[in-house]
C-alpha cells in the first residue's frame, strides 16, 4: 500500500501480531526498512516487490530500525534475495541486530538476575526461530546521515532512542513522512486486528521522552509506525502526545504505589499492582511492563525519588522520604 509518494507499507503478520515494513522507491535508489520475522520476506515482502514489478536485486539498501526479532528476523532471507544491497542499523544496536543469540541473551534475558523475571525456554525458542539475522551490518549509523534516493530527494536517518538505545527513524522530508518503527509506542502495542496486545515497551525513559518531544516539533505530515495505523496531520501530534502522556501517567502510578507501600517492592510485585490499573492489553501480557517500569525506576533512582534495596535476593524499591 502506497502511503505517500514512493513510500510503501508492507503488512507482515506473524502469529497474533503484525509488523509493518516499509519500502521507499526513489528515482535512483530503493530502500527497504525492516525485514519482519524469518518468513516475512518470502511470504510478504518479496511478493509485494514483485507486485510493483521490482526484483529484490534492485534493492540498494536495507535499514533495520532497531534490534528486535520482528524487525531484524528476515535479514538472512533478504540477504539471500538481495545480495547486492547494503545493510544498515545504528551502531549501538548492531551487536544485537547481527546476532539473534546476543539479542536473546541481552534484551530477552535482562530482567532475570536482578528481578527474577524472564521469558521461558519455549518463548525464547520461538524468538530464535523467528529471528534469522546473522547478516553483518555494512553501515553502522549514528544518526544525522542522509541518503540520496533521487534528484533533489534524500532520506535522513534520525537517532530516536527510548525503545532501544540505537533506535532509528527514517525521515523523508520531500513527503513529510517519518518511518518511525517504535520511536513512539502510544499507550499499547496493537495486535493482528488492531486490538491491544501488549504494553508499550520503551526502556530508557529520559531518552524516550526527549525523542517524543523532538518528533512533536518536526511538523510530521505522515507518521508511519511499525504496529499501528498510519497517522496523518493532527493525528500525528495526538499519537505522540498520547505516548508522552502514558509516560507521565506511569511515573505518577509508580510514585503513588511506592509511597503507600509498607515495605520495598520487587519489580514483579510492582507489576502486579500497577498492571491492572493501566492495562488495556490481555493480563498475560502485563509482564512486558518490566521494560517501561524498570526504565522508570532507573530514572526515579537517578533523580533521588526512590531507593533501591535487596529483598529475597532481588532488587526492590521504595519511595524516598
Amino acid at each position: 500500500m502506497e502511503i505517500a509518494e514512493g513510500v510503501h507499507r508492507i503488512a507482515c503478520p506473524f502469529g497474533q501480531r503484525l509488523v509493518y515494513c516499509y519500502l521507499i522507491v526513489g528515482a535512483e535508489r530503493r530502500v527497504l526498512v525492516d525485514t519482519g520475522v524469518a518468513d516475512s520476506p518470502d511470504k510478504h515482502i518479496l511478493p509485494y516487490l514483485r507486485g510493483l514489478g521490482l526484483a529484490a536485486s534492485e534493492l540498494d539498501l536495507v535499514v533495520i530500525t532497531h534490534s528486535d526479532f520482528d524487525h531484524q528476523g528476515g535479514n538472512d532471507a533478504m540477504r539471500r534475495a538481495a545480495p547486492g544491497a547494503a545493510f544498515a542499523c545504528h551502531a549501538l544496536d548492531a551487536p544485537w541486530v547481527e546476532s539473534p543469540e546476543a539479542l536473546i541473551a541481552g534484551r530477552y534475558s535482562q530482567f532475570e538476575r536482578e528481578h527474577g523475571i524472564g521469558y521461558g525456554r519455549e518463548v525464547k525458542a520461538q524468538i530464535a526461530r523467528d529471528c534469522a539475522s546473522h547478516v553483518p551490518m555494512d553501515w553502522k549509523l549514528t544518526g544525522g546521515e542522509s541518503y540520496r534516493i533521487g534528484p533533489g530527494r534524500h532520506i535522513r536517518f534520525l537517532h530516536t532512542p527510548g525503545h532501544t538505545w540505537g533506535h532509528l527513524a527514517i525521515w523523508d522530508e520531500a513527503t513529510g513522512t517519518l518511518i518511525a518503527g517504535e520511536a513512539a509506542l502510544w499507550r499499547c502495542i496493537l495486535g493482528l486486528h488492531d486490538e491491544p496486545a501488549m504494553p508499550p515497551t520503551y526502556c530508557y525513559v529520559e531518552s524516550y521522552q526527549g525523542t517524543l518531544q523532538r518528533l512533536l516539533a518536526m511538523g510530521i505530515q505522515v507518521f508511519a509506525p511499525a504496529h499501528w495505523p498510519v497517522r496523518r496531520g493532527r493525528e500525528v501530534e495526538a499519537f505522540l502526545a498520547d505516548s508522552l502522556a502514558f509516560c507521565q501517567d506511569m511515573e505518577a502510578q509508580l510514585l503513588g504505589v511506592l509511597s503507600r507501600a509498607s515495605e520495598a517492592m520487587t519489580l514483579r510485585e510492582i507489576i502486579a499492582v500497577v498492571g491492572p490499573r493501566i492495562a488495556s492489553w490481555p493480563p498475560e501480557a502485563s509482564m512486558d511492563l518490566a521494560f517501561p517500569i524498570s526504565g522508570h525506576l532507573s530514572w526515579l533512582l537517578a533523580r533521588g525519588l526512590v531507593v533501591r534495596e535487596r529483598k529475597q535476593g532481588l532488587s526492590a524499591y521504595r519511595a524516598a522520604h
